[in-house]
Order: C-alpha cells, then structure tokens, then sequence
C-alpha cells in the first residue's frame, strides 16, 4: 500500500458502522444538532458529512419508526405503489416516521410480491361457467 492510499484508509473509512461510532455520532447531534454534517464529520475521523446525515435521518433519530408494517400500513404501502410506483420519497411522506430506505429494504419488496401474488391468484380464478341451452338441449 502507498502512502496515498494508506492516508485515504485511515481517512476514509468506510464500510459499516461501529456501535461506538454510533455512539459518538449521537453526542455530535446531540450537542451541534441535526444540521452542519460537515462540521459533525470533522469531530468523526474517517466519515463524510453525507455519511453522517445519512446515518442520522435513516438509522439514528429517535423518531423513526423502526416496527415491522402492521396490515393498515401493508395496505397503505402496496395502495401508495400502484399509484407513485417506486418514487420511495414520496410515498415515505404518507407514513409518519418512515424513511424512504424502510421502503427499499427486501422486507417491503417481499410484502408487496405476496401481495401482488395474491392479487393476481384472485384475478386468475377460473370463473365457474354455466352452459345454458340454447334451443332446449345442452
């Protein structure tokens, strides 16, 4: 490794976060607020503003709502995707302490395929078809 990119790994280390990083990334947010992402990551050895906020808003604030979608949000979520299709921002507007990300995760993309499996089953029942006569004879 050169000294280039031994600089960038000490400066720039990515990849997931450490609870202590958490930790300290909480303290920052706690004492400057959730603002100045910039002026957080240079008391964040190795994390970008961007990095930060993104930790925040998706992760870290107390005020996501991070409980598996009960069956009134099921329904909202698959109502909300047939009409905005995959516009995830928008459609997080709709549910109070959502993010966008809860809606990307596989476990969403899984609820709406066996929603829409079963959708589709109830569509392609076999109508039950009656023969009727015609000229007094089947």
């Amino acid at each position: 490794m050169n000294q280039k990119e031994e600089a960038c790994f000490r400066v720039c280390s990515r990849g997931h976060w450490r609870i202590s990083e958490d930790s300290h990334l909480m303290e920052l947010v706690a004492v400057y607020g959730p603002q100045n992402w910039n002026h957080i990551a240079e008391k964040m050895q190795g994390r970008t503003g961007k990095s930060c906020r993104l930790r925040w808003f998706n992760q870290l604030d107390p005020r996501i709502n991070k409980r598996a979608f009960n069956l009134g949000e099921e329904e909202r979520l698959f109502a909300a995707h047939r009409g905005f299709g995959n516009k995830w921002a928008m459609i997080a507007k709709l549910f109070n302490g959502r993010t966008d990300d809860a809606f990307k995760e596989p476990q969403a993309y899984v609820l709406m395929a066996r929603k829409l499996r079963k959708l589709i089953k109830n569509l392609s029942t076999p109508a039950i078809i009656i023969k009727v006569p015609v000229s007094g004879r089947y």
